[in-house]
């Protein structure tokens, strides 16, 4: 097999989801053939994405080791890295390999997307701030970067701010229940209850299975005073739910008080 005949086999596999074969043949290519360095690098770099497809996060770093080792510019060498160290729960590391993707490719909007989702978990909002900033100057058309960014915001208590990310990922992806959840929330937050609730009405429009998007309808509902509304809520919350001790509670609690 030529080289050219291995990239279009890998391809092809790669789109079947064929990922074993893809290592198969990449294994062969590196015992058999004589490769230039660029080639070599090329038959790395599809073992390593076929192992992190297949979970094998060891196997993936190891043969990014390898495409680094050939050409240490190589900027997504080190994005990946960062993702398989991410998979195996070593967050500092990750982030380092964040920062060298980003030191390599100062436009690379997918590695401050994520690096950003590091410094959030990490509670560094700021940094976390800064880097979604950047990923969306980048690809502006994003709507989960606004969603994260309005996390962030919320974390920081710029309940404005969120609302305004937040109803912007409406636009850009009217479908996504999350946008409306999230939005919701900043509602509650800022006692802007009946929004909150309008909301709440559309995740639930999307999603009747959703016990946390009843669970927290009832709880704006409260808040205006619609008992007999909230405890609807809640009841289908429980049914959902049958076992959350929470709702039990709040449930007793609406009935003595209405009874």
């Amino acid at each position: 097999m030529t080289f050219d005949e291995y990239i279009d086999e890998a391809n092809s596999n790669f789109e079947s989801n064929n990922l074993e074969y893809v290592i198969e043949i990449s294994k062969k290519m590196l015992i058999k053939n004589q490769l230039t360095k660029e080639q070599t690098l090329s038959v790395h770099y599809n073992k390593s994405r076929a192992y992190f497809e297949l979970g094998e996060l060891q196997q993936a770093l190891d043969n990014l080791n390898s495409v680094i080792q050939i050409d240490p510019s190589y900027a997504n060498a080190y994005y990946n890295k960062a993702r398989a160290l991410l998979g195996l729960n070593k967050i500092q590391e990750a982030l380092a390999q964040y920062d060298k993707a980003i030191e390599l490719n100062n436009e690379y909007a997918g590695a401050y997307y994520n690096r950003s989702e590091i410094h959030f978990r990490l509670e560094n909002y700021d940094l976390a701030l800064d880097d979604m900033n950047k990923a969306i100057e980048l690809y502006e058309n994003n709507p989960y970067a606004y969603c994260n960014r309005a996390s962030i915001y919320m974390e920081k208590e710029n309940f404005i701010e969120s609302i305004a990310d937040l109803t912007h990922a409406i636009h850009l992806e009217i479908s996504e229940p999350l946008f409306y959840s999230q939005r919701a929330k900043a509602y509650y937050f800022i006692e802007d209850y009946q929004n909150a609730i309008n909301d709440l009405d559309t995740v639930i429009a999307f999603d009747k299975t959703d016990s946390a998007a009843f669970y927290n309808r009832g709880m704006s509902k409260l808040k205006l005073q619609l008992q007999d509304e909230a405890l609807e809520d809640f009841q289908e919350a429980l049914r959902l739910r049958p076992d959350d001790e929470n709702l039990i509670n709040t449930i007793d609690e609406i009935n003595a008080t209405t009874n």
